[in-house]
């Protein structure tokens, strides 16, 4: 079995964020340390890899549209290369 070290740590959040903190851990019926384990490891996981990568972060509906397009102008050139 694998074990993890762990430490504490105090910081302050807003009061808006405790309170979503805690609407979280409730509907997952999980505790308020897991939750928030969970949101600051995806964040610090994420953001390492974004920042590797240089990646920009779009939206659903605009991906669509640009792979649309994208094809759309492929298909033109293959038309034309013809």
């Amino acid at each position: 079995m694998l074990s993890s070290s762990t430490t504490t740590i105090t910081f302050r959040i807003s009061k808006k964020y405790e309170d979503s903190l805690h609407r979280k851990s409730e509907q997952e019926r999980v505790s308020l340390n897991i939750v928030a384990n969970k949101i600051l490891g995806e964040y610090i996981e994420w953001q390492q890899l974004v920042e590797k990568l240089g990646t920009i972060i779009l939206s659903k509906e605009i991906s669509i549209l640009n792979l649309k397009s994208e094809l759309d102008l492929f298909g033109k050139m293959s038309i034309y290369a013809i």
